[in-house]
């Protein structure tokens, strides 16, 4: 990932002391080359990897910085700086929104100043006014250059991330900290204060709604081919993360067909499902497969992580070879990180309750808090004189943006994930892998957007669209088996010798379950997240002396009870959705150990 802390400051010597302790920090991550520019009273300071795509322009009106891939709304040619520059709405300062994983920087000499992300926000943003300074920047622990920046904690953001496992309404948990919110540019006028400003909304509209299911298929796949031949350039070596799951296998289904250079890359161990399920799909493409077994994260490497890129939702295990392995491959990595959420979210039925038939969002937000910590819970667990009315300020904001979201329920749903869950969880792993290969990610785009918002939403729900695009256009990879996330691999579309394939594992798993053999292990996703294992109960062990900090915001017996010594094992419930909240407060027990 690139990095960039951007100081407004009318004090020169401030200014240059922030610029040199923010230079030290951006220079501790091993392999990362950094560049300064200064118009007036603003300086800008990044360090980048090597395979960070990069482009300044400097005229005399403005300083534009590119970093990542920035892609026009048509054409597979990249936009420079200097096209960008020239895009910006004279009246707004406002640039035009750009396809690709990126952020972009804009310096006047009267330091004026404009910072956007992807249309997503998946690049994260962050800004904060400090006395008279303003400190922009890609991760918290960057606003710490500037000397008179105090970490405080945000009640009210804390309660929001508790509650529902994102951000919430761009507060975050340190006072006065804002993350920029999806869509929207950050514009600084020369000597005022910074505002958000819409640039990109997702699009809904009725364009599919009077075709058949194989009409919106046909269409959907033409958005996600042409995605990929614009996202993916020829000739560049890329790296897909190949998981054995739908998306990935749809991907490079579709990147065969277009004859990309592509080397699948797949985690984990060779007896795991997942690897057994992606390696066939790399045999009957053709691609060159690496199996990469993880390094497992230490207490060291979590604490950094998170003092680093701060805490936005429940936190990985903070293994790092992977970065290690992405860099050695090529400079452009491929993922489906995130790609459910747009073509096939399963988070669109949370609306609806079959209890009662009822449709809305308390039905959703039984779903989403299960991600969480459940409210009651959390009214005991919140110290009354700390939080106050925290945890009731936030359900309020929770309701009123998802209601502003659309008109109806299943928009809403479908945005509401887009730039929550999908943002903070899953795009914290794909800012993760940009330290190793700058991510590509054809889904994020605005045609396969726009294509997907003018469907009825319900045909996507359960990924049903999905499923019937891998079945309909790459039928030799829908009769392979697939990984569900469970014991389960039945092709989506089976043949004979693909069922006689699959008797013998269904045999396997019968007489396991009998055995009571812990078949999850076989999985890697539930072995990698579990809670009482070797690698988290060595980062519970690491973070156990910290714990004493925590008692200071939560009451003791509720945390200890949600978060329990690591010589006692978690018993909470499901091994991934219930103990996120479990991990969201082991990743403030190390964000609270360095004040």
């Amino acid at each position: 990932m690139a990095s960039i802390l951007v100081v407004r400051d009318p004090d020169p010597e401030r200014r240059r002391r922030t610029a040199a302790a923010a230079r030290a920090i951006l220079h501790e991550e091993p392999g990362f080359e950094g560049g300064s520019i200064e118009r007036g009273p603003v300086t800008a300071v990044w360090a980048a990897g090597p395979n960070t795509p990069i482009d300044l322009h400097q005229d005399a009106r403005r300083d534009t910085l590119l970093l990542g891939e920035f892609l026009g709304p048509s054409g597979p040619d990249r936009v420079t700086a200097a096209d960008y520059a020239a895009t910006r709405d004279s009246r707004s300062g406002i640039p035009e929104p750009c396809d690709g994983y990126h952020v972009a920087v804009c310096l006047t000499e009267a330091g004026a100043l404009t910072v956007a992300a992807d249309l997503l926000g998946i690049f994260p943003v962050y800004h904060t006014m400090v006395g008279e300074a303003l400190l922009v920047a890609s991760s918290p622990g960057l606003l710490r250059a500037h000397p008179a920046f105090r970490n405080g904690i945000d009640p009210l953001g804390i309660a929001g991330l508790l509650l529902c496992n994102s951000l919430l309404g761009g507060f975050t948990i340190q006072r006065g900290v804002r993350r920029l919110a999806a869509g929207h540019a950050l514009v600084a006028a020369a000597g005022r204060p910074p505002s958000e400003h819409r640039h990109y909304a997702i699009p809904t509209d009725r364009a599919s709604h009077d075709v058949p299911i194989a009409e919106c298929a046909e269409r959907l796949h033409a958005a996600l081919r042409d995605a990929c031949r614009r996202h993916v350039a020829p000739g560049v070596p890329h790296t897909l993360l190949l998981s054995g799951g739908l998306d990935s296998r749809l991907l490079a289904g579709i990147l065969r067909d277009q004859a990309q250079s592509i080397t699948a890359l797949t985690r984990g161990l060779r007896t795991d499902i997942e690897y057994r399920c992606a390696r066939k799909v790399a045999v009957r493409l053709g691609l060159p497969h690496r199996l990469m077994p993880d390094e497992p994260g230490t207490y060291d490497t979590f604490s950094r992580g998170i003092q680093r890129d701060g805490l936005v939702a429940s936190p990985g295990g903070g293994g790092s070879n992977l970065v290690a392995a992405l860099r050695a491959l090529g400079p452009r990595m491929l993922s489906g990180h995130g790609m459910d959420g747009v073509l096939g979210p399963i988070y669109l039925q949370w609306v609806y309750s079959d209890k009662d038939r009822s449709v809305g969002f308390d039905n959703y937000f039984r779903h989403l808090n299960a991600y969480g910590i459940r409210v009651e819970v959390l009214r005991r667990l919140l110290r009354r004189d700390v939080f106050g009315d925290s945890l009731d300020e936030a359900l309020d904001l929770l309701r009123e943006t998802f209601q502003n979201l659309g008109g109806a329920e299943m928009e809403r749903a479908w945005r509401f994930n887009l730039h929550h869950r999908q943002r903070f969880f899953t795009g914290a792993a794909t800012n993760r892998h940009a330290r190793g290969a700058w991510p590509v990610l054809p889904f994020m785009d605005r045609q396969v957007l726009a294509a997907t918002g003018g469907m009825p939403l319900v045909v996507l729900a359960d990924r049903s669209l999905e499923q019937l695009l891998l079945r309909r256009f790459h039928p030799e990879l829908a009769r392979l088996p697939l990984d569900r996330n469970t014991l389960d691999t039945t092709p989506l579309a089976p043949d004979l010798r693909g069922l006689l394939e699959d008797l013998g594992s269904r045999v396997l798993r019968r007489v396991r379950r009998l055995l009571r053999l812990g078949p999850r292990q076989r999985l890697y996703y539930y072995r990698t997240f579990n809670f009482n294992g070797p690698q988290w109960r060595g980062i519970r062990e690491g973070a156990e002396p910290k714990r004493e900090a925590a008692y200071a915001l939560f009451d003791r017996a509720g945390f200890d009870a949600l978060l329990p010594p690591p010589d006692r094992p978690w018993s909470g419930g499901d091994g991934i959705v219930d103990v996120a909240g479990a991990k969201t407060l082991l990743g403030l027990v190390a964000w609270l150990d360095q004040g």
